[in-house]
């Protein structure tokens, strides 16, 4: 039997190395629980993440984040488009 967490964790992090100061999986996992808690939004999403941050981290330390990230940081996890660096010119 896989888990959530080892099944969250199987996603390719598309992220540049410079972004990620958040762990992906506990982004997505407590996204996940944000809307199965009734958040329509990300900022909805960020909120409930950010006032139930600790209870979250208990629960799934695993998945546990140093603080609740942005709304920008959940909707760029949680977008289906890759993210492209921009190619400057001569740029190879």
């Amino acid at each position: 039997m896989v888990d959530l967490a080892s099944r969250l964790a199987a996603i390719p992090d598309r992220r540049r190395a410079e972004g990620k100061i958040y762990n992906q999986v506990g982004v997505i996992l407590f996204s996940i629980i944000a809307m199965l808690s009734g958040a329509r939004s990300y900022r909805q999403i960020h909120a409930l993440v950010r006032a139930r941050l600790d209870l979250l981290n208990a629960t799934f330390p695993d998945a546990a984040l140093r603080r609740a990230s942005a709304y920008a940081s959940v909707r760029h996890a949680l977008s289906k488009k890759p993210s492209r660096s921009p190619k400057r010119p001569g740029m190879t």
